[in-house]
């Protein structure tokens, strides 16, 4: 067979950038009215609140938002002594470059959204903090079984997550240091054409 029709074809990187936001809304959306439409069928639906919060709700968003950017920070860190780490963020700066204000706020809000009312709100109270962060972490396996780190990092991100909404007794704050996280990635991810730099976590 000729080497250039056994080739996989490659979304040219401006098309995959163009498509995202509307990609990540309509695939979030989809998830999460199934999964909120059998949680309210079959359970008792989404868990925005444990009883008797720890925090009041703005302090559990301040918190969510400190502790996103804590892991972002470890994660940059970390992405500067793990090569295949390195490897992947450049791999996803390629495919989404040049990334703008509109697809950051569009994917980081709608992920930190949907996943954490998904895996947190309905997940969290039906199989436990472990059980929720594995599930979370499987939904997370990337499509090159080679970048096993993105799995890793959604582990460590699934306890994270999950812990901040069993501490301060609110969904909002792991939605918010999910966003965070997420933000802080995308807009790492769009100045390396500026100025470059090793690397920073990936958006979960």
């Amino acid at each position: 067979m000729d080497e250039q029709h056994s080739r996989e074809p490659e979304i040219p990187p401006g098309e995959f950038r163009k498509h995202l936001p509307i990609a990540a809304t309509l695939f979030y959306g989809a998830a999460l009215a199934l999964v909120v439409g059998l949680s309210f069928a079959f359970g008792d639906g989404v868990s925005v609140r444990l009883d008797e919060p720890l925090f009041p709700p703005g302090l559990a968003i301040v918190i969510g938002v400190a502790a996103g950017a804590a892991l972002a920070g470890l994660s940059w860190a970390a992405s500067r002594v793990i090569p295949i780490y390195h490897e992947m963020v450049e791999d996803l700066h390629a495919k989404l470059r040049p990334v703008d204000e509109v697809l950051v706020l569009t994917v980081s809000g709608v992920a930190g959204v949907a996943e954490e009312i998904i895996f947190r709100g309905v997940f969290l109270p039906w199989l436990g903090l472990l059980g929720s962060t594995l599930l979370f972490g499987l939904a997370h396996y990337p499509p090159r079984g080679k970048y096993w780190v993105w799995t890793a990092f959604a582990l460590a991100a699934g306890l994270l997550f999950g812990w901040l909404f069993q501490w301060t007794g609110w969904l909002f704050a792991p939605i918010a240091a999910h966003a965070t996280v997420n933000a802080v990635s995308l807009l790492v991810l769009a100045h390396r054409d500026e100025k470059k730099s090793p690397g920073n976590s990936p958006e979960v």
